[in-house]
């Protein structure tokens, strides 16, 4: 009889735990955000067995856009979850020679944030794929950003900047623009610049300084 009345407050007691973690995922902003990295990381890592998110969220919608620049258009690729809700959205700047549009890779970032509810830009920069960095880059990516702030399933409470290498210092200028600035709610800033003369010396002489010493960027790339 102990032994049955030990196993029934075992299964009360997990029952009770359960329940207190399902209300804890589902009613606190912590756990939806917990609940939200666990189903985006099980997504974004290639060779994960299992993916929750193909069970549970509709596949998102894919679209290419084009926006109004001072001297034409720019493209860019948006990624959205497949509803009528307005989201948060940020716009994803890749950098110097990015992987295509079509690189599996790219791809699959842009679709599982938008299954964990993010609405996601990647804007498209032909001098940035062939390594030429222009000034002007900067001010596309404030004439994308704008664009996205317009689209109606975008909450523009909840919009910012992400980045990467180079194209994360380049956000960060974007988003410190007076004509946007406050409308900025976020910037993540993934492995950019933070000074001006080392980028320049950088970019230019395709070296870098390592645990090695000075590099050749092939070299870097290979170690």
């Amino acid at each position: 009889m102990k032994i049955k009345k030990l196993l029934r407050n075992l299964f009360k007691t997990s029952a009770v735990l359960l329940l207190l973690v399902f209300y804890l995922t589902v009613s606190t902003p912590q756990g939806i955000t917990a609940f939200k990295t666990i189903f985006f990381i099980a997504q974004v890592i290639p060779n994960m067995p299992v993916k929750p998110s193909d069970i549970f969220v509709k596949d998102p919608i894919q679209d290419e856009v084009s926006f109004q620049l001072n001297d034409g258009e720019g493209l860019a690729d948006i990624y959205r979850p497949d509803d009528d809700e307005k989201h948060a959205a940020v716009l994803l700047f890749l950098g110097v020679n990015p992987a295509g549009r079509t690189d599996q890779r790219v791809v699959n970032l842009g679709r599982s944030l938008a299954r964990s509810g993010m609405v996601v830009m990647i804007p498209w920069s032909e001098n940035m794929t062939n390594y030429v960095i222009e000034p002007n880059e900067v001010n596309e990516l404030i004439s994308g950003y704008k664009y996205l702030l317009k689209q109606d399933f975008v909450n523009p409470e909840k919009t910012g900047f992400g980045g990467f290498c180079v194209g994360a210092s380049l956000v960060t200028v974007a988003a410190s623009d007076e004509s946007i600035n406050a409308k900025v709610s976020f910037v993540n800033f993934f492995g950019g610049f933070f000074d001006a003369e080392d980028l320049i010396v950088s970019v230019s002489s395709k070296t870098r300084f390592g645990k090695y010493g000075h590099q050749e960027w092939s070299q870097a790339i290979r170690l």
